[in-house]
């Protein structure tokens, strides 16, 4: 999960995830409110945030019992 890579940052209307599969991907807005949830399909996967309002958003990975939470601006 150390490799997980999300890009670009910021984002507008999606950004790309690069972890291993199996991976669960969730993103909370600062109220901490899921507002998307995806399993990773492929190792490098586009996630649309293109609904999503301008801010920040937490993106939190989680694969094979461990977990990481990144921060993502969209603007």
């Amino acid at each position: 999960i150390d490799d997980a890579r999300i890009y670009p940052n910021p984002g507008s209307d999606r950004f790309f995830i690069e972890s291993s599969l199996g991976s669960s991907i969730t993103v909370y807005n600062t109220r901490g409110e899921e507002v998307v949830s995806i399993e990773l399909s492929a190792m490098k996967q586009n996630v649309d945030i293109s609904g999503l309002s301008k801010g920040l958003y937490l993106v939190r990975i989680k694969s094979e019992g461990r977990e990481k939470t990144e921060k993502l601006l969209v603007n």
